[in-house]
């Protein structure tokens, strides 16, 4: 239980960085027409990788915890709300679609990458132990 906690908040807040570093990088303009007010630059949406990051972590560590109609559930409602996040940053005019878009891959693959990393630690620590 603990080492799932660890996992979930290092794979949320580490990742905290990761769109920041990306739109350092690209830099790239916000869109015309904004109806809110945002300081760093539109490429990739770190709404949608928090969303995005937040619902898979909660997909993961429930696996086989859940009954499977429940995760599945579960893992829709996530679903649901990523894209509720993705449209209304949109709706805003504060991120292009690609932005949002981007922001979901990027978080599919940071978390992929911190679940790789994470079991290869454990069995590491298990091995030596």
């Amino acid at each position: 239980m603990a080492s799932t906690l660890l996992f979930a908040s290092v794979t949320v807040l580490v990742g905290g960085l990761v769109p920041v570093a990306v739109k350092a990088i690209v830099d790239r303009p916000r869109p015309a027409g904004a109806l809110v007010d945002a300081l760093q630059s539109s490429f990739p949406s770190s709404h949608a990788f928090g969303a995005a990051t937040a619902a898979l972590v909660v997909v993961t560590v429930t696996k086989g915890c859940l009954a499977r109609a429940t995760h599945r559930w579960l893992a829709a409602v996530g679903c649901a709300l990523v894209v509720l996040v993705c449209v209304a940053r949109v709706a805003l005019a504060v991120h292009y679609i690609s932005d949002v878009t981007a922001g979901v891959c990027l978080a599919v693959v940071w978390v992929c990458v911190a679940r790789s990393l994470w079991r290869f630690l454990s069995a590491s620590s298990a091995a030596r132990a």
